[in-house]
């Protein structure tokens, strides 16, 4: 691909993400870890109105988590302009993808969920995700894993809060785990991606434990990186309450394949998952 055909995509793309109210921000998020991301401009300090942020501080929260290849504005710009109509959303770049970076040694799926998950926090960086959100997690292929880390760390964060007396609000979070391996873009910051992949302990669902959250896989049918039979075992992983959506004549990438189809059966659950009265409180 020529690099002026690059340079038109990649303007496409963030046109995509700014027409769905995104802008992008930068987070220190702790001394050695710095996280790129997009958010709404509700979410964000001094973007939102007094009267925008009051019509949406009860709408949702969707983090879209991607995978290995190219950054997140190419992974999800078929997705932004749909789930915006009904949610605010959070797009990190994980470490290592962009500008995200750490300091620190470690490269698994864990460390991952725990960079954004301390974006999530909300402060300075996102003053407008505080108590009173529902968050869903989505992920897809690596983004995957790092999206079942990152429920597993919210749903701590909120055992902690109830501990110290904290409450308000509700905790849903929808996990979209697709397949765990994306095959492509490498080139840069090789050698931590490298390592990022030999950090991997879920892949295929070995590692994986039970969920007590509505969790909703979403496989291609013909995904060759990891067969159909896959998305069973991690079902039976996750508990019963996972469910498998197959998309027809798709491979490792149904979110780009057909992008129709899967964004129908994605908002289907996330609208669901908002509108049941199944959030935890935090």
């Amino acid at each position: 691909m020529g690099f002026g055909v690059v340079s038109l995509l990649d303007a496409v793309f963030w046109r995509a993400f700014t027409s769905a109210g995104l802008r992008p921000g930068s987070a220190a998020v702790d001394a050695d870890t710095t996280i790129h991301f997009w958010a709404h401009r509700s979410l964000l300090p001094s973007t939102a109105t007094t009267t925008e942020q009051q019509q949406q501080q009860k709408r949702p929260v969707v983090v879209l988590v991607h995978g290995f290849g190219p950054g997140p504005t190419w992974q999800w710009a078929a997705q932004v302009g749909p789930l915006s109509r009904h949610f605010d959303l959070v797009v990190p770049t994980l470490l290592f993808f962009g500008a995200s970076r750490t300091r620190t040694p470690a490269r698994s799926e864990a460390s991952q969920a725990a960079a954004v998950a301390a974006l999530l926090a909300g402060g300075q960086h996102l003053p407008g995700l505080g108590p009173g959100r529902t968050v869903h997690v989505v992920g897809a292929s690596y983004g995957g894993i790092v999206a079942y880390h990152l429920a597993r760390a919210l749903l701590q964060q909120q055992q902690q809060r109830q501990r110290v007396g904290g409450g308000g609000g509700g905790l849903a979070l929808g996990l979209k785990a697709s397949t765990f391996l994306m095959q492509r873009s490498l080139e840069d910051r090789r050698e931590e991606k490298i390592e990022l992949i030999k950090g991997m302990t879920t892949a295929g669902g070995s590692q994986l434990t039970p969920l007590p959250l509505e969790v909703l896989i979403i496989w291609g049918e013909f995904d060759q990186i990891f067969p159909l039979e896959k998305a069973y075992v991690v079902k039976e992983k996750l508990g019963e309450k996972a469910m498998v959506k197959v998309i027809p004549n798709s491979g490792h990438l149904p979110a780009q394949e057909d992008p129709k189809l899967f964004n129908r059966i994605l908002l289907e659950f996330l609208l669901q998952l908002s509108n049941s009265n199944a959030a935890a409180a935090l």
